[in-house]
């Protein structure tokens, strides 16, 4: 897949994850993070590996940052 299709797909999934997570009555992170899981038991995807200081310096504080907020 192509790098612009994959820019396109983004954020019609997270919009979509968004959805879900108001249909469930729960925070948006617990379903990335399903999500997640999801997709790293997919078998034939590829393996993308993320330095741990991108994870929590990027990805961890808007994911505790958000279910903090009223």
């Amino acid at each position: 897949m192509t790098t612009s299709i994959q820019i396109l797909l983004v954020p019609g999934g997270a919009r979509r994850r968004a959805l879900i997570a108001r249909r469930l009555n729960t925070a948006p992170s617990i379903v990335l993070v399903i999500a997640g899981v999801a997709l790293a038991i997919v078998p034939g995807l590829p393996r993308i590996e993320l330095a741990p200081e991108f994870v929590l310096l990027v990805i961890l504080p808007p994911l505790i940052y958000s279910p903090a907020l009223p």
